[in-house]
Formats: C-alpha cells, structure tokens, sequence
C-alpha cells in the first residue's frame, strides 16, 4: 500500500525534491502548496479526504 502511494504521489515527490534541493529549507505554505498537488490518501484504501497531520496543517492555513 505505501508503495502505491508513493508511486501515485511520485510527480508530487519529485516537484518536493527539488525545491528542497533548490532553497534547503522551505516554509510551511511552500510545502503546503506542493503538497497539494498529492492524491489524498483515507487510510482505509480510498482516495478520500485527507487525514493526520497534512489534514491538520491545511486546517490551521484556512483559520
């Protein structure tokens, strides 16, 4: 499962990678922005809402 996600994120990731190698350090709405771009991720096999941490940075962003 992990693998798949990581292969479906894969354009994501490397957009992330760059820029890290780009500047070495990114603010939070720098990694947001990438970020999303992903394919959420439901935990349960679903492509649904996004969940945990990335869930809660978006969330404090819109407050």
């Amino acid at each position: 499962m992990a693998r798949s996600i990581l292969e479906r994120n894969r354009t994501t990731l490397d957009r992330l990678a760059a820029s890290l190698i780009e500047h070495e350090t990114l603010e939070t709405a720098a990694v947001l922005e990438i970020l999303d771009k992903a394919t959420p991720f439901a935990g349960d096999g679903s492509t649904g809402t996004r969940t945990g941490s990335s869930a809660a940075a978006t969330d404090r962003r819109t407050t």
